[in-house]
């Protein structure tokens, strides 16, 4: 086969020539990159955007929209791309996808599916993509129709080019924030500002913004007339955790702010090619709320031997990611005014550039200024009480309960991860009486539903975290090892299980060499009936 067809969600074809071995190709239709597949029999009339035998391509929905091609998977729904049979016009199309989440659930995913509907309806701005109308088929399929957006998300854009250069990364947070401000004004926060909910579409024109998903939004003010609803469980983190803002991580406060400090994360990764924090995401949380990016501008010198980032938009980048929100920019209209730097005074440039230098100084010199100089300013002396002594308590206490809650909702891996963080706080004993309980109950639940090398997981966790767990974890690896003997039973391997309870009969502890002698018993009697 010296060529094969590659569909975009444009709906424009493309021919493909396989002797050119090309790794990506532009669409001429809506300027859109698209991977091309190593072996071209993954991909015939298929495109990277279409998963195979999709049952609801083709399909009709409520006599009106027909879903032509897939485009994307979600959390919640399947998006579409379709056509309005009425006016003869393209359209994308969200489907919940109801039949993914556990019944006790659908009731809470249906209602944030809903949600960001009605907040799709109620925000109409160029910079948004606007949700046309809602509806629900007799089969019970909810859905909604939004404009189909033409380009390709910032999130693919940046795969391609690492950076964008500033002048482009601001034309685009402009229009973010235009978008953003209209949602404020209404008591409505994204709360998951990131590249891949960002459109972006080159024309002749410039460039176009549209700002996608508020699945996930929050309605923190009762302005727009919508319900204030609680979707989310007590101690989920909801967002993309690399553009995501301290008050985000702790659910404290969470409004418009959340989302500028979202979009200074967003400049910061389109100028660098990097967010603010990488790594893990225990260690991406714990610098947001604790640490200090790198300088933008430091950065570009050091790393990518480019020092092409004025201290001014350093300056303003840095403003927006600061930990604390009343330090931000007051909202995105001042955001906006902020990022047309050229225009204003040399004084007000001077002022921001010296306002932020001077915080990340003090905020380096913390540790020195306590013993150095105990009696510098009273300022500071207030500055390094609250974030030494009493924030990190505050986190530590908010950890800890969020570790009790995700206890008892039975979210073992979660109620783990807020005691670790918990831990790089100070251990203490109730920390570790706490994980100790998760862990054991973690176990009990293994064994239960017969999932052994989870089990065995658990036990490896309390035999290396400390001594005082050493014993315990004797007792549960024994209490393991009489479980698989049961489930041997239960499949009729006898024999094996006979076997198995040989090592399990060399412990002292009497009430377990009473049931080791019940099983041998019951298995003797299976033997002899075979």
């Amino acid at each position: 086969m010296d060529s094969f067809i590659l569909g975009c969600p444009c709906g424009h074809k493309i021919k493909v020539n396989v002797k050119e071995q090309r790794k990506e190709i532009r669409c001429q239709n809506c300027k859109r990159y698209i991977k091309v597949p190593q072996s071209p029999k993954l991909m015939t009339t298929q495109t990277l955007f279409s998963k195979k035998n999709d049952q609801m391509i083709g399909k009709v929905l409520a006599k009106r929209f027909k879903i032509e091609s897939y485009v994307a998977d979600g959390a919640m729904g399947k998006v579409y791309r379709g056509t309005d049979l009425i006016l003869k016009k393209a359209v994308a199309i969200k489907i919940l996808k109801l039949d993914s989440f556990p019944s006790e659930m659908r009731e809470r995913y249906e209602k944030r599916f809903i949600n960001e509907a009605r907040i799709g309806l109620e925000l109409l701005h160029p910079n948004i993509v606007p949700v046309r109308s809602v509806h629900k088929t007799k089969q019970g399929t909810i859905f909604f129709v939004m404009d189909f957006c033409a380009g390709q998300s910032l999130r693919n854009i940046l795969i391609q080019k690492k950076r964008l250069p500033i002048t482009e990364t601001f034309i685009i947070a402009k229009q973010i924030l235009a978008a953003l401000q209209v949602a404020h004004d209404k008591g409505i926060a994204h709360r998951d500002i990131k590249p891949g909910n960002i459109m972006i579409e080159y024309t002749n024109g410039g460039i176009k913004v549209k700002i996608l998903d508020f699945g996930v939004a929050k309605i923190f003010s009762e302005v727009s007339g919508l319900e204030q609803q609680t979707l989310t469980k007590t101690g989920y983190i909801i967002g993309t955790t690399r553009y995501m803002a301290p008050e985000q991580i702790l659910n404290k406060n969470v409004g418009g702010h959340t989302d500028l400090y979202a979009v200074g994360a967003l400049m910061y990764h389109m100028i660098c090619g990097a967010t603010p924090f990488g790594g893990t995401r225990q260690k991406v949380l714990k610098s947001i709320l604790r640490a200090t990016p790198i300088s933008l501008k430091k950065l570009c010198a050091t790393h990518l031997k480019k020092d092409d980032v004025p201290h001014i938009v350093d300056a303003i980048i840095s403003k927006a990611l600061e930990k604390d929100p009343s330090r931000r920019f007051k909202d995105a209209r001042t955001f906006i005014q902020a990022l047309d730097y050229e225009n204003k005074s040399n004084a007000w440039q001077y002022s921001l550039i010296t306002q932020v230098q001077l915080h990340r100084f003090f905020g380096k010199l913390d540790k020195k200024a306590r013993v150095v100089l105990p009696l510098f300013l009273l300022i500071l002396a207030v500055f390094i009480t609250y974030f030494v002594f009493i924030s990190p308590s505050y986190e530590k206490e908010f950890l800890i309960r969020e570790a009790r809650h995700m206890l008892s909702a039975e979210k073992y891996s979660s109620a783990l991860e807020f005691t670790t963080l918990a831990e790089e706080l100070g251990n203490n004993d109730e920390i570790r009486e706490l994980k100790k309980q998760i862990l054991l109950e973690a176990f009990a639940q293994s064994i239960r539903k017969q999932k052994y090398k989870e089990a065995q997981y658990y036990i490896y966790v309390l035999q290396q975290d400390s001594l005082m767990f050493k014993e315990i974890a004797h007792l549960v690896e024994e209490e393991s090892h009489v479980a698989q003997v049961e489930k041997l039973m239960e499949s009729k391997s006898f024999s094996e299980a006979l076997k198995s309870l040989e090592e399990t009969s060399k412990n002292d502890d009497w009430l377990r060499q009473e049931r080791v002698r019940w099983l041998k018993d019951k298995l003797q009697k299976k033997e002899d009936e075979k």
